[in-house]
């Protein structure tokens, strides 16, 4: 058997206004059950696990070193991690933005903001994480209890679905069978209406 050392990325959250987990000052923090998909310096994905840091906006992530390859001059990074995340060339990568999002008081669940970084060479181990779109803040007032909702642009931009990500510009490209919508319920598990694929 091949011997596997294990290598340490850093992972900041460079964007510290988003993510999973807010404190009193509005920082986001990583959590406990955060993964990253690492290209370390190849196409192949490799799964990589917070380690330390939860509860920080600067947390240590470890995978395997086996995996390093030199087909790239820097490593890549998504958050979260995904087998279906993969590495299309140099800066662009391709990962899932969910239809279904569970909705969390005060935030939203672990991986629903989707992040990707990439490093200055393969020799860097810092990754500064930068989110890949925007999000919505709804504040509801009153006694009413909301289970679930569905998110939709005006004239029906793409919402959901694969994407490609320019790591660089940050651009976003929707695949052409992205949908139009994102739809957010109690994950609790208190809501009434059965969850499936909007037509």
């Amino acid at each position: 058997d091949m011997e596997q050392d294990t290598v340490e990325f850093t992972a900041i959250i460079d964007n510290v206004e988003t993510k999973t987990e807010l404190d009193e000052n509005l920082n986001v923090l990583w959590q406990t059950e955060d993964d990253i998909t690492v290209f370390y310096g190849s196409e192949k994905n490799s799964h990589f696990i917070l380690y330390r840091g939860a509860g920080s906006t600067e947390a240590t992530f470890v995978g395997s070193a086996s995996n390093r390859g030199d087909d790239f001059d820097n490593n890549y990074a998504v958050y979260p991690y995904s087998e279906t995340n993969e590495l299309e060339g140099n800066d662009v990568v391709k990962l899932n933005i969910k239809e279904l999002q569970p909705y969390k008081e005060g935030g939203f669940e672990a991986g629903m903001n989707p992040m990707v970084a990439k490093t200055s060479s393969i020799k860097d181990f810092t990754m500064n994480f930068r989110n890949v779109c925007g999000l919505l803040k709804v504040s509801v007032v009153g006694d009413k209890k909301i289970t679930d909702a569905i998110l939709m642009g005006i004239d029906e931009e793409p919402l959901s679905g694969m994407c490609h990500v320019n790591v660089e510009d940050m651009s976003v490209t929707m695949a052409d069978d992205a949908l139009t919508y994102v739809y957010v319920y109690d994950s609790e598990g208190n809501n009434t209406r059965k969850i499936t694929r909007i037509s």
